[in-house]
């Protein structure tokens, strides 16, 4: 599923970058894919999947 239609950038991508680098905030993934610099409408979609990353990360640090 496309997050950014603009720059065709998928939910995925995004996701995956995520797990890879959960240290990176927001703006740096923003500003690597390049996405929410012409409508904005995903940037609120990528805050939300960085969200989801760090609980994952945390619900499998808890389950050890």
């Amino acid at each position: 599923m496309y997050i950014c239609i603009c720059h065709a950038v998928s939910r995925d991508d995004i996701f995956d970058e995520l797990k890879r680098s959960p240290q990176k905030n927001l703006r740096q993934v923003l500003d690597e894919f390049e996405v929410s610099h012409d409508c904005g409408t995903c940037e609120e979609v990528v805050e939300e999947l960085k969200k989801e990353v760090i609980q994952k990360k945390l619900r499998s640090y808890h389950e050890r």
